[in-house]
């Protein structure tokens, strides 16, 4: 399955197929075909080279989302959005 075939979002897992590393997606940015991974450390990775693996539930996704809100930089920063977009924040 590729990205074209379906919406990748954050909390799901990917595998990045140059490195072959499997990754927990913190969030995407589709405009700009970027992925950015969970853990450390943090980093940018070209949607286009992702291939989805496991896709989590929305609740897990917003588990995820709330916890990288407490955080710092870029992955706070996309949280907060994405919870007022959906109207949790």
């Amino acid at each position: 399955m590729t990205t074209t075939e379906t919406a990748i979002k954050t909390g799901d897992t990917v595998r990045h197929i140059p490195s072959g590393e499997t990754w927990v997606v913190a969030y995407v940015r589709p405009e700009t075909n970027d992925l950015a991974w969970l853990g450390w450390p943090e980093g940018l990775a070209r949607l286009s080279d992702c291939e989805l693996v496991k896709s989590c539930s929305e609740e897990e996704s917003l588990r995820w989302l709330r916890d990288m809100a407490k955080s710092k930089g870029a992955r706070q920063h996309h949280a907060e959005r994405e919870l007022k977009r959906r109207g949790l924040a």
